[in-house]
């Protein structure tokens, strides 16, 4: 069971746990303990906003926040594309001062492609 704690109407908490929402409510006195779904739980963990209305929680996802992650996501891309291929090569290349085999053109070209989906 996934809990959200409030205090006085402002989150408090949360908590992953084998206990009953009862349980929890006589564990947790001066707070309000209120069940919420797996993935909410998890968008909570990564730093989600949290709020309570009339029983309900809701999870709002922070500005940026996926902007923050598809950056990260295309960083680990075109980190991949960088072994065997350092940045001063890719310089070579564009400045025609290096001819490429057709295995080296292959990553080059799918290195620039990556490079373009930058968010």
């Amino acid at each position: 069971m996934y809990i959200a704690r409030f205090k006085n109407g402002t989150f408090n908490g949360y908590n992953s746990t084998p206990k009953t929402l009862d349980e929890m409510r006589a564990i947790k006195v001066g707070e309000d303990c209120f069940e919420v779904t797996q993935i909410q739980h998890e968008n909570i963990t990564k730093g989600w906003s949290a709020s309570e209305s009339g029983e309900v929680v809701t999870v709002t996802e922070p500005v940026g926040w996926q902007l923050e992650q598809d950056m990260k996501t295309w960083k680990e891309k075109i980190a991949g594309t960088d072994s065997g291929m350092p940045r001063y090569l890719e310089d070579l290349i564009t400045t025609n001062s290096l001819t490429m085999t057709s295995e080296m053109k292959v990553r080059y070209d799918a290195k620039i492609k990556i490079r373009g989906e930058r968010p």
